[in-house]
């Protein structure tokens, strides 16, 4: 059921739904260029590193990219192909299931390498990694 408000009174509502996701999609993209560049840092000095590992950041880095798209598809979702229309503000798009998967495989990666290096670096006992483990 749509309730009528006037623009001046959806203002305020659009501005703090709508401003919240284009300034975390430019904080997101920000970061999305640190990774690339890390990355870069990385192959360029690093060649020795074993394959897995590479494959392990081209991985990384792949699934933080589609991360990122997936946040600037919400953004156009609400901000494009939605303008105007205030009641798709109560619906969720179907991208935020695969932003919020993809947030999560990118986070459960990164902790693991984390436990994995806490692993080598403590003589390969189980005591610390099994408590910090994902």
């Amino acid at each position: 059921m749509s309730v009528f408000l006037s623009t001046d009174a959806m203002y305020p509502l659009v501005q703090g739904t709508c401003g919240a996701l284009v300034v975390a999609m430019a904080l997101s993209s920000v970061v999305l260029g640190c990774t690339i560049l890390q990355a870069y840092y990385y192959f360029d000095r690093f060649k020795s590193d074993g394959t897995y590992l590479k494959v392990f950041v081209v991985a990384l880095v792949a699934f933080d990219m589609a991360d990122t798209i997936s946040a600037i598809l919400i953004v156009w979702w609400y901000t494009v192909l939605h303008y105007g229309d205030f009641d798709s503000l109560a619906r969720l798009p179907l991208v935020i299931g695969v932003e919020v998967g993809l947030a999560s495989v990118v986070t459960l990666m990164a902790h693991s390498f984390f436990v994995v290096r806490v692993w080598y670096i403590g003589g390969r006992n189980f005591g610390v990694p099994g408590v910090i483990r994902p």
